[in-house]
This record gives C-alpha cells, structure tokens and sequence, in this order.
C-alpha cells in the first residue's frame, strides 16, 4: 500500500469516528435515527399539505363568494341603467316634459329624479311614469316647477 491510500484510509476512518460520536451514544443505530428522521419528515409534509389543502379551500370560498355578490352588484347595475333609460326615452316621448332638464339617476331600484318640469301636471306625469317602469321600488321626485318661457 502507498502512502496515499493509508492516509485516505485514516481520513476515512476518523471521519466515521468524528460522526458517530456526534451522533452521541444511544442504542439506536444510524439507520434507525435515519428512518426516525424520514419519518418525522412525512408527517411534517402531511401537516404542510393539510394546512396548505385547508388555506387554498378558504381562499376559493372567499374567491365564490366574492364572484357571486360582484355578480348580483353587475345585475343591479344592470338593471338600475336599464330603469334609468326606460325613464329617460319615457319623458323624451311627452310633449311637456323635457329629457334634457330631467336628471335620472337609480340605484338599487330607487329612482331620484332632479330638474325642472313646465307645470305641476307634467311633474306628476314624470312622477307617473318613473312609478310605471319595471323594477323601481321608490321614485323621489325633486322635480320644480319651472313655466316655460
């Protein structure tokens, strides 16, 4: 044997010694302390999954949830334009009420109405309409009266 191969060999040797005694003495044998550790690993790793399992259920209930009222506030708008522009093509159409000198304005079905009308007949008439159109729950008429000129 060459000078080289003994050294490798005591290298080798006080290496194995230096990590058996860092292992420290007990009767378990590394393997047993590398099985232990394996073991230790997988349920870690079955907690980690679990948690993780449980935090992306939240998130996708919270994502469902958060769909479903952005749905129902895009039909409430929906259906808010589609009240304000039955109004509006309703006035337009009277021969004493004016498109241009009404504000319409609904939100969750409650119509507010702004502007001016010729006489107190065509501010009820504007009122009457607004109270005609599908889906309004409450008309405030804050219409004056203005006489044409």
């Amino acid at each position: 044997m060459n000078a080289k191969h003994i050294a490798f060999k005591i290298f080798a040797l006080t290496l194995s010694a230096l990590m058996v005694a860092a292992c420290g003495r007990t009767d378990e044998t590394i393997g047993q302390r590398v099985d232990g550790a394996i073991d230790d690993t997988k349920v870690a790793a079955q907690k980690a999954a679990a948690q993780a399992t449980t935090a992306v259920e939240k998130a996708l209930g919270k994502t469902a949830d958060s769909a479903q009222d952005n749905k129902g506030k895009a039909s409430e708008t929906l259906e808010d334009a589609a009240i304000t522009t039955s109004i509006t093509a309703s006035i337009a159409k009277d021969p004493d009420l004016s498109a241009f000198k009404i504000d319409v304005t609904t939100t969750n079905g409650n119509v507010a109405m702004h502007g001016s009308a010729p006489s107190e007949q065509a501010r009820a008439r504007a009122m009457a309409i607004a109270q005609s159109v599908k889906g309004v729950m409450k008309v405030d008429n804050q219409l004056t009266i203005k006489p044409k000129s």
